[in-house]
């Protein structure tokens, strides 16, 4: 009799462990599907901003480049040489970085849609990689702007001006705009010039957006740990 008491104790005991355990499972689920709801929702009013932002780029950046290559094409002359070909560069690059904006904002749309916390993240660090991409080709415009004045009869009008003054001046943007174009990565994130170059909040709304999901896995992280 007693082993049979003792026997029915256990499993008593067993039971409420059970229940206590499946509880705390419950509560952690309930805790946890309210914190990425609320850092989500964080994340989305981030990328809200930047996505307005994205399609104010994307309207000014279309008129902008039309404008330029409208420009480039109607004024093809000899005398004319650089501005057509200047113009038709920036023109050509400001279209590509609209191209990348409506890319971006499609992902941003995704994020707003995503169903779970993990493609949710891939769509913000597409977004990341993205927006360094751009901002790196964007600087290949700023040579251009050193040289569309020039034209061909002012170079023969003052050739020690263009060769002392404007060409190493338009050398040195390119070389400027060759380094930046090589050292725009995420991996000089720290560094004080990327914290200048993208102090926007273009890019801080995206961070931003970014650490709010990070601490969703650290939030699940202190959860385990107790």
């Amino acid at each position: 009799m007693q082993d049979k008491e003792l026997h029915d104790l256990l499993n008593a005991y067993n039971h409420k462990l059970e229940e206590a355990r499946l509880l705390n499972l419950q509560s952690w689920v309930l805790n946890l599907q309210n914190y990425t709801y609320q850092q989500k929702q964080k994340a989305n009013i981030k990328l809200s901003k930047l996505s307005l932002q994205k399609k104010v780029l994307v309207i000014l950046g279309i008129l902008y480049g039309l404008a330029l290559l409208f420009l480039a094409v109607n004024s093809i002359t000899y005398q004319k040489v650089f501005f057509c070909m200047c113009t038709a560069a920036i023109g050509t690059i400001t279209l590509y970085a609209v191209a990348v904006y409506i890319q971006q904002l499609y992902w941003i749309q995704k994020f707003n849609n995503a169903d779970n916390i993990v493609e949710a993240q891939e769509k913000l660090v597409k977004l990341q990689d993205s927006t360094i991409a751009v901002t790196r080709i964007l600087f290949l415009q700023t040579p251009f702007y050193c040289l569309f004045f020039v034209s061909p009869a002012m170079i023969m009008a003052s050739p020690l001006a263009f060769f002392s003054i404007t060409l190493p001046i338009a050398l040195v943007f390119a070389f400027a705009s060759w380094w930046l174009y090589r050292n725009i990565d995420i991996k000089n994130a720290g560094k004080k010039w990327f914290r200048i170059l993208f102090g926007s909040s273009e890019w801080k709304n995206l961070i931003q957006s970014q650490r709010y999901l990070d601490e969703i896995e650290e939030f699940k992280k202190d959860i385990v740990d107790r």
